[in-house]
């Protein structure tokens, strides 16, 4: 099993599971996590134009590969330093099935991928101002640290 075909198990066992939970670090602020939801809203709903114009031939495959990747890198980096493990996991399985000698294109794998994304958007959503802001821990005077750079 090479690791494309690691990757499309793995990403099934993501996509069947439906996000009940995504786990927030505590530390994250709400205008942080507002932050994070807009902008994962944002490459949602371009990655979903993206499949749109793949589907209806506005789109040749190898640049529908490379601005899907692009897509789902972003969402991976930015779900990465929130330390949103199940997002960030997605993204990157789904990224190793649109690697650049990819034959075919599974448009019905990223549908469901670009669901599952927006399912979990919407659990940060809701998760609402519950979570304590600790502006002055450690990890986000490190994060903050990060983004001066």
């Amino acid at each position: 099993m090479d690791n494309k075909e690691r990757a499309a198990v793995i990403l099934d066992k993501y996509l069947s599971a439906s996000p009940k939970i995504v786990h927030i670090p505590r530390d994250i602020s709400d205008a942080v996590r507002s932050e994070f939801i807009n902008s994962a809203t944002f490459h949602i709903e371009q990655l979903g134009r993206e499949i749109a114009d793949f589907e209806t031939s506005k789109r040749e495959q190898n640049d529908f590969v490379i601005r899907t990747r692009g897509i789902l890198h972003n969402i991976k980096g930015e779900a990465g330093m929130m330390e949103i493990a199940e997002i960030s996991n997605v993204c990157c399985l789904a990224g190793v099935l649109l690697n650049e000698n990819c034959q075919t294109v599974q448009v019905s794998t990223l549908h469901s991928v670009k669901n599952w994304l927006l399912e979990s958007v919407q659990l940060l959503k809701s998760a609402g101002s519950g979570l304590p802001p600790s502006i002055f821990s450690v990890l986000s005077v490190w994060r903050l640290f990060v983004r001066l750079r």
